[in-house]
């Protein structure tokens, strides 16, 4: 399968995509590339550094934390030069749903939970780190992944 890479004249499909799910959470929002769930982790607190190189990330501010909560809320909670290096720092490991795409090539949870035997809820926490390659979220907000 060809690895997709975002490229910067993505960044506007990418802003458009969290404006358009403006209070759904981010996690509902945005599917994390395989295996980029651990260098979001790692460069998330790069993201809230002061020029004094001081981290000033507080304790609710994690990706965990980021993934909850909708863009609305990180408009609120983030200043502007904050807002963009996160956008950056997505624009770098997220899937942008395809414009178009054959929904029969693609597993929904509950097929991939059956074939896994395995409970829903653990097959979209792994969806939710990335595990999947290949894997995002429709338009609807399902998760789709490729047979």
């Amino acid at each position: 399968m060809k690895k997709t890479i975002i490229k910067m004249t993505e960044r506007k499909q990418l802003i458009t995509l969290l404006k358009r799910s403006i209070d759904i959470p981010l996690k509902r929002v945005v599917a994390i590339r395989a295996p980029y769930w651990d260098a979001l982790i790692n460069n998330l607190p790069k993201v809230f550094e002061m020029e004094e190189k001081t981290l000033v990330l507080d304790h609710r501010i994690t990706v965990r934390y980021i993934m909850q909560i909708p863009f609305s809320q990180l408009k609120v909670e983030l200043d502007q030069t904050r807002l963009n290096k996160l956008i950056e720092l997505l624009e770098k490991v997220v899937v942008i749903p395809p414009r178009s795409y054959n929904k029969n090539s693609y597993y929904t949870v509950k097929e991939m939970s059956d074939s896994l035997s395995s409970t829903e809820e653990s097959i979209i926490e792994r969806l939710e780190k990335g595990e999947f390659k290949g894997a995002f979220i429709d338009k609807k907000g399902q998760w789709l992944i490729p047979k």
